[in-house]
């Protein structure tokens, strides 16, 4: 009898991928145990988050930066993939992201879509679902906002979470020209497995100079982690990203995070292609409360 090919069918569960190659080298065809490709992944220290499944036994690893030792939920006893066996409702069913889209109605017909060699093509290939644990939920809505600008042009800075995603004026908070970042309180600390934004979602915006970043300091002054960084110049001064600019639409942009903790996020922007102004119509926050003070997850 033929072995069935196990690789097809982990890679679509997964949708794995690590960044810059679309397939990992550790997804591969499986017939043996998986303590040799686990233990690659570590000794690589992969910023991943996947599910591996196996003959029907589940085994989550936990492949994160500075992560130690992997984590297995293999069920049947001792386990089949010899590396003793592990409780499965400590990391429970991993899920998509759950976050909706917004109105795909555009307010006035697009510009042509800019091109550049720091602009990825649009639309561009289909986007890979970004797997989170089970418990994952969007800390920031109602959460509160601040802003480097106090006194927005048009809206309030409570529209950043307050869960509405239409494409009006209604929804939209407008920022001055320049660099202006709007800020968010979770009011806890927590590890957060992605940010989902949306900064105008009427027409198809290329927005300048997005960085994302986690910290506990309200100040981001001290433990700034940057987990999304496009000013590929520097122009902004936050120091030069490597992740590209984006056309974004009313699907609006989904950032996986890698288990960053802290309390606060900030969002910067220096306008878009269509004008100095910066927008923001929605920010989701998805993580979980940190187990303790001083744990990244």
């Amino acid at each position: 009898m033929t072995q069935p090919n196990h690789h097809d069918d982990l890679e679509g569960l997964l949708g794995a991928y690590d960044a810059p190659a679309p397939r990992p080298a550790f997804v591969r065809h499986l017939r043996g145990r998986l303590e040799g490709e686990l233990d690659a992944a570590l000794a690589a220290r992969r910023r991943v988050v996947r599910l591996w499944t196996y003959l029907g036994a589940a085994a989550a690893a936990i492949l994160a930066i500075g992560l130690a030792a992997s984590f297995l939920n293999d069920e049947p006893a001792p386990g089949p993939l010899g590396r003793g066996r592990g409780d499965p409702r400590t990391f429970g069913t991993p899920r998509q992201v759950p976050f909706t889209l917004g109105d795909p109605a555009y307010a006035c017909t697009p510009r042509a879509v800019p091109t550049g060699p720091h602009i990825e093509p649009y639309p561009g290939p289909p986007r890979q679902p970004v797997v989170v644990p089970a418990d994952t939920r969007n800390l920031a809505l109602g959460k509160p906002v601040t802003s480097s600008d106090p006194r927005p042009i048009i809206g309030s800075l409570r529209h950043v979470t307050d869960g509405e995603k239409r494409s009006t004026d209604m929804a939209l908070v407008e920022l001055a020209p320049g660099l202006q970042w709007v800020q968010i309180d979770l009011q806890q600390r927590a590890v957060i497995d992605a940010i989902a934004l949306w900064h105008y979602p009427a027409t198809p915006r290329v927005y300048h100079d997005v960085v994302v970043q986690v910290s506990d300091d309200p100040d981001f002054r001290t433990g700034v982690t940057t987990v999304f960084n496009n000013d590929y110049d520097n122009s902004s001064g936050l120091g030069a990203g490597r992740d590209m600019e984006y056309v974004e639409d009313y699907r609006g942009r989904v950032i996986e995070t890698g288990g960053a903790a802290g309390r606060y996020v900030r969002l910067y922007s220096a306008g878009n292609i269509d004008n100095d102004q910066n927008h923001y119509v929605e920010v989701e926050v998805y993580g979980r409360p940190a187990a303790r003070d001083g744990d990244s997850a």
